[in-house]
């Protein structure tokens, strides 16, 4: 049981260096979709020609081909963390129950999951991808990342909280071997005063 214990804590530590890194790739995902949103606001402007915007909307799409490839590459030992709602389930107990188990699910994090299309020209129906090369595009996407950033902001509020939960499993696991480990102590080893006398 002793034994069972160490590698269950090794479990949650794999498991919660894997939500931090989840959790990090998003950090750049959610600083990422700041900086577009930033772009779209600055080609809202009427003061812009079209050549600013379409220098404006390269960058832009620069940026969405960051995103795809922090959700592409970002992986845990061989593992990729962004996968179609991929669960993930962690053995952190010595037993086979539901307790033992802590299970999370990762959505896919890609730009085209993330940042819907676009009404770009008022008609009500969504009808380009999101850019900024035009001031009803841009207009339009300022909402397409609001909505981008809410999902990235609560998949790492979810991420930290399991990441918190895991700290305290952790906790709770290695206390609990050390007073396994004691009491196999007070059983096994010999009192070696009452021996000699």
């Amino acid at each position: 049981e002793v034994q069972g214990l160490a590698m269950a804590s090794r479990n949650a530590s794999d498991a919660q260096s894997m939500i931090d890194t989840a959790d990090s790739a998003l950090g750049e995902t959610s600083n990422l979709l700041l900086r577009m949103r930033e772009l779209a606001v600055q080609a809202s402007n009427g003061t812009l020609s079209d050549d600013d915007r379409g220098a404006l909307d390269a960058e832009f799409d620069q940026l969405v081909l960051e995103i795809d490839r922090v959700d592409a590459n970002t992986s845990w030992a061989g593992v990729t963390l962004f996968d179609d709602g991929a669960e993930r389930t962690f053995h952190v107990g010595t037993n086979n129950t539901l307790n033992d188990k802590i299970s999370i699910t990762i959505g896919d994090m890609d730009a085209s999951t993330l940042i819907a299309d676009v009404d770009d020209n008022g008609n009500g129906t969504a009808d380009a991808t999101a850019g900024v090369d035009t001031v009803g595009k841009a207009q339009a996407t300022i909402a397409a990342l609001d909505g981008a950033i809410q999902t990235v902001s609560t998949q790492r509020g979810n991420l930290g909280a399991l990441s918190n939960r895991l700290s305290s499993t952790i906790a709770n696991i290695d206390q609990i071997g050390v007073n396994l480990a004691a009491s196999r102590g007070r059983i096994q080893d010999a009192n070696f005063a009452a021996e000699t006398s």
